[in-house]
């Protein structure tokens, strides 16, 4: 059974209290269409479609530096960035660590 999503009993933060609803967003989602200008669509497709398959090798302490990198905070993977668990799969390595 679907409830419609005008109603307020169909929010999951709708039995909180008003200080536990604070802690939670009941925002609903936004579709947005694409972009107007077909050569930016265009565009971003072809860099998706070459984009950037790293492996990331630590090899000490800075290898922490590395990890980060697909997170959602810096997310790489909006510039194209993707990596890849071998190096058979990448195009590019990315070697972090002790440099002697």
């Amino acid at each position: 059974m679907i409830k419609s999503l005008n109603t307020e009993d169909t929010l999951e933060n709708s039995g909180l209290t008003d200080e536990e609803k604070l802690l939670f967003s009941n925002a609903r989602p936004k579709a947005y269409e694409p972009y107007p200008i077909k050569a930016v669509e265009d565009f971003a497709n072809w860099a998706r479609a070459n984009s950037l398959w790293i492996l990331a090798f630590g090899t000490g302490c800075g290898a922490i530096e590395l990890r980060p990198l697909m997170t959602a905070r810096f997310d790489a993977n909006r510039f194209g960035v993707a990596g890849r668990p071998t190096p058979r799969q990448s195009s590019v390595f990315v070697i972090g660590g002790y440099a002697s």
